[in-house]
């Protein structure tokens, strides 16, 4: 069993430049503190996926929510997914392209209990909704919306007129033929490649996992990303639905390269399958996404996942983590922990991005009560 329940979060995978590390590592600590707190107190894995992601919404240096990437009509539109697993089959909700919304994760998690209460009539709820019709489902359900300009920060408009001038001058044929993006960003930016997201078990053995994002910068408007994608953004399967393992997954990348793998629900398959929870998610990413042939090629391929396996037999969630990208930021904790922890996974100096897989694994034991985690395994790089 679990005890009080178990999350790990992300906040991208991309490049994280040095000087903003603590900031994104914040983030996460806050994010696992409010989840961890919610755990405490028995709420459902769902709900606490939800609340966490809400934080990581809300924070001025995540690609989400408030602060999120400009359209090319300089708005922001954002995309958000949530399945849930309590043992009796999975259930998903998403909004995509959505305006004005500072917390589409919560709209997605109203979606979630609209389908488990059902609609008169018999009508089937709906498990996506997209553009100006989730902003009025939402009023329509009492969720709160935001004024688009105040989901604009100032950091979200500079780095759009930085990347706007660059494409005007491109399609005036003053920047010369197309280049690839960079592969060594400058220390003073930081890359996000789309997302953030959560993986939760509660104390039940239920499960959740959940993505939210604003997408790639100066996309076209209504442009839906991996995050509001069944099977691209996030997947989860409970214990005690597939018969051994729990499994649940967030993603993150290139949100194209993410849909065109459907690389949450091939990570989860992975993992579900492998001996240990971190050579599944070596083999999701390098297998089922770097070489995958439904990805254009030519193109630099960029992802990471953020996993939990849970082992009910031997009272055991397995924390795991990869990434293909430069680096990637992320936490986890347990709810019977004093403290998150926090780090910024990088690319080893040998390492190439979109072609190296970096993975590790913490494995966290809950039985007996006093055990405490193992010490992480060496990282892989493959």
């Amino acid at each position: 069993m679990v005890h009080n329940g178990v999350i790990i979060v992300h906040v991208g995978a991309g490049y994280h430049c040095q000087s903003k590390v603590a900031e994104y590592r914040k983030a996460c600590s806050d994010a696992l503190l409010k989840a961890a707190q919610l755990l405490r107190t028995g709420m459902e894995a769902a709900t606490v996926a939800a609340e966490a992601m809400a934080l990581l919404e809300a924070a001025s240096c995540t690609n989400a929510g408030r602060g999120a990437n400009l359209t090319l009509d300089g708005t922001v539109e954002c995309d958000a997914g949530l399945m849930a697993d309590r043992g009796r089959g999975a259930r998903f909700a998403a909004v995509g392209a959505a305006p004005r919304l500072a917390h589409p994760v919560r709209v997605a998690l109203r979606m979630l209990q609209v389908q488990e209460q059902g609609l008169s009539l018999g009508r089937e709820p709906p498990n996506l909704l997209v553009g100006e019709a989730v902003v009025r489902w939402a009023e329509a359900q009492g969720l709160s919306t935001t004024p688009g300009g105040q989901l604009v920060t100032a950091e979200a408009q500079r780095r759009f007129d930085k990347y706007k001038r660059s494409l005007d001058e491109a399609e005036r044929g003053q920047g010369g033929p197309c280049k690839k993006a960079r592969r060594e960003p400058e220390e003073a930016d930081s890359e996000l490649r789309d997302t953030v997201g959560a993986v939760v078990i509660d104390c039940a053995g239920h499960m959740a996992a959940a993505s939210s994002s604003g997408g790639i910068m100066l996309k076209h408007p209504g442009r839906v990303g991996q995050a509001a994608l069944f099977g691209c953004g996030c997947w989860v399967d409970a214990a005690a639905t597939t018969g051994r393992y729990g499994v649940g997954v967030t993603t993150s990348g290139t949100g194209e390269q993410l849909v065109m793998s459907c690389l949450a629900r091939r990570v989860a398959a992975e993992i579900s399958r492998s001996e240990h929870a971190i050579q599944g998610l070596q083999l999701g990413l390098k297998r089922g996404f770097l070489g995958s042939h439904y990805i254009p090629p030519g193109c630099q391929r960029l992802a990471g996942a953020a996993a939990l396996r849970h082992d009910p037999a031997l009272g055991a969630v397995d924390v795991a983590w990869g990434h293909c990208t430069a680096s990637f930021v992320l936490g986890y904790m347990s709810a019977d922990a004093e403290s998150p922890q926090t780090l910024c996974s990088r690319l080893p100096p040998e390492g190439t991005a979109g072609v190296t897989v970096l993975s590790q694994a913490v494995s966290l034991r809950f039985a007996p009560c006093d055990e405490h985690a193992e010490p992480a395994p060496p990282a892989a790089a493959l």
